[in-house]
């Protein structure tokens, strides 16, 4: 039962540093994102992020993967129509959504293969 408390408050905290993560890059962009201002976002210490992600690059990084649980959940349909709705839901979340703003806004030359 330790354990199970202990990976639900890691999964807590990791899901709390990337939206901390994802607002400071979609109001500053990546290079003017601090890791400090990242961490006071999230209310957390520098320990803390760094136990999760290795670095600033792997953090952005893990907000840009985050993308399709976003979305995919969200949807029901097959085929041509799941491309439809996948750009849909997309659409609307972007505006509404730090996670996918920021993750879209990653500059191509710093893009990474998922």
């Amino acid at each position: 039962m330790t354990m199970d408390l202990k990976q639900e408050r890691a999964v807590r905290t990791r899901n709390q540093i990337l939206r901390a993560a994802a607002e400071v890059f979609d109001e500053n962009g990546y290079d003017g994102a601090s890791v400090s201002s990242i961490v006071k976002r999230a209310g957390l210490t520098l320990g803390a992020l760094y136990f999760h992600f290795e670095s600033k690059q792997a953090l952005a990084e893990a907000v840009m993967n985050s993308q399709p649980q976003a979305i995919e959940p969200r949807l029901h349909s097959e085929g041509l129509q799941r491309l439809v709705d996948i750009t849909l839901v997309w659409a609307h979340r972007l505006q509404i959504d730090p996670m996918l703003r920021a993750g879209s806004a990653w500059p191509s030359s710093r893009a990474v293969s998922a």
